[in-house]
């Protein structure tokens, strides 16, 4: 897959909340989200194969980034991503450089799925993406005991 926008929230767990009692519940984690090579998604998040910033937002410059590894009681990833490496890149590539009212009046509502799209159709569409863009392979992470193998 080729995976365009930018870096997900980091979100990787999903909880499911038992209720105890009319004013008491437990939240239990009850799966965790991996990449095919067996990366966590947990505080990392998904980084795009291609950046494309949503230019259709008049404040995405100015709002702040937060990400799941800002909030407070977080799942913890043992495996820690380096943020600063994946936020370093702060250079203005000169094809993003459109205000939200240029692309309105082109009619342009959502500049990054309008991107992936024109993306997709330069390649030749779907089928030639998937040709293009070879899956990795899956390596399991050593340190996950939940991964470990069975016997």
């Amino acid at each position: 897959a080729l995976i365009m926008g930018e870096r997900s929230f980091g979100k990787g767990s999903v909880q499911t909340v038992l209720q105890l009692g009319p004013e008491t519940a437990l939240r239990l984690t009850t799966a965790r989200y991996f990449t095919p090579s067996g990366r966590s998604v947990q505080e990392g998040g998904i980084e795009p194969d291609i950046k494309v910033p949503q230019l259709t937002d008049p404040d995405y410059k100015s709002r702040p980034v937060f990400r799941e590894a800002d909030l407070r009681k977080h799942l913890i990833n043992e495996v820690k991503a380096d943020n600063a490496v994946l936020e370093e890149d702060t250079k203005t590539d000169p094809r993003f450089s459109q205000t939200p009212d240029q692309l309105k009046k082109q009619g342009i509502d959502d500049f990054q799925l309008y991107y992936a799209l024109k993306t997709v159709a330069r390649l030749g569409g779907p089928t030639q993406v998937a040709a293009a863009t070879k899956p990795r392979p899956i390596k399991p992470d050593p340190t996950d005991a939940t991964k470990a193998p069975t016997k």
